[in-house]
């Protein structure tokens, strides 16, 4: 079975909803955009649905880098995930970085908040985070 990219939206939505990183309001234009985006953002997902799957795209300086079909819907699911979670996290930082505030001595890695986020969804999803299943997705 093929899923439309509404039912996949929601499926990810569900699960960042587990963690506590994800806003809504904020980040659902990150779980759509590989979906919905008309131009190519620089190493982004894009997810192309066809008859036989899902073909997963990114580009580089406009130039195609990946074009990966697969039948499995949760290969596209955990690809959308990492690149979510990797946005959100280092928006956060960014943005925590420009408070005059801010101090680095008490931050806690990207890498410990991702575990911490693929642990609070848990599953295959967790797994695959643990397996740098994102590196064997995106080579061609």
């Amino acid at each position: 079975m093929i899923y439309h990219a509404n039912q996949i939206i929601e499926k990810i939505t569900t699960l960042l909803q587990k963690t506590t990183i994800y806003d809504q309001q904020h980040h659902m234009k990150w779980v759509r955009a590989p979906f919905f985006d008309q131009e190519p953002f620089e190493l982004s997902p894009y997810v192309q649905i066809t008859d036989e799957g899902y073909v997963l795209q990114m580009y580089e300086r406009n130039v195609q880098m990946l074009n990966k079909l697969t039948t499995d819907v949760d290969d596209v699911v955990y690809w959308i995930l990492e690149d979510t979670i990797q946005l959100i996290l280092h928006t956060d930082r960014l943005q925590r970085q420009q408070d005059s505030s801010y101090t680095a001595r008490d931050e806690i890695s990207i890498e410990e908040q991702a575990n911490q986020a693929f642990s609070e969804i848990g599953g295959i999803y967790e797994q695959w985070h643990h397996q740098h299943r994102r590196s064997t997705l995106e080579t061609p």
